[in-house]
């Protein structure tokens, strides 16, 4: 799913599980975690910042954005507006962002019990769709 010559931002890298696995041209992970920075592989540039401040990186300069469970703990919803406005200025015509999260209609119960955990696939949908993206 990913080209060789992709330019790839793993949103919420954590300890670099996915970017370091990427074998693309550009990769870049973001996290406000510390440890993310001596977690990063050879070739990997860390963007060590919130999601939802203003992207270091130039307009149309990614083809891929990957995240895996962060658009939940985001802690609003201007937050989560203001992620994904940075994520489509920041993606090619023809980008796409591949976004993992919990389901709650088949993760039911105490999961959803902490304050940061507010959305659901409907949710999301509806705030990619108010900033640009199409789903499929």
């Amino acid at each position: 799913m990913i080209s060789p010559q992709a330019a790839v931002l793993d949103l919420g890298c954590g300890h670099c599980q996915f970017i370091n696995n990427v074998r693309s041209e550009k990769r870049f992970g973001m996290d406000r975690n510390p440890d993310s920075v001596p977690k990063a592989g050879p070739g990997v540039c860390i963007l060590s910042q919130s999601c939802s401040q203003p992207w270091a990186m130039a307009d149309d300069s990614l083809d891929v954005i990957f995240t895996s469970n962060i658009f939940e703990h985001l802690h609003t919803k201007r937050h989560l507006r203001e992620t994904l406005t940075e994520a489509w200025r920041c993606l090619r015509s023809g980008g796409r962002i591949i976004a993992l999260g919990p389901n709650i209609r088949y993760l039911p119960g105490a999961y959803w019990d902490f304050w940061d955990r507010h959305l659901t696939e409907l949710s999301l949908g509806e705030a990619m769709t108010e900033t640009g993206f199409t789903l499929i």
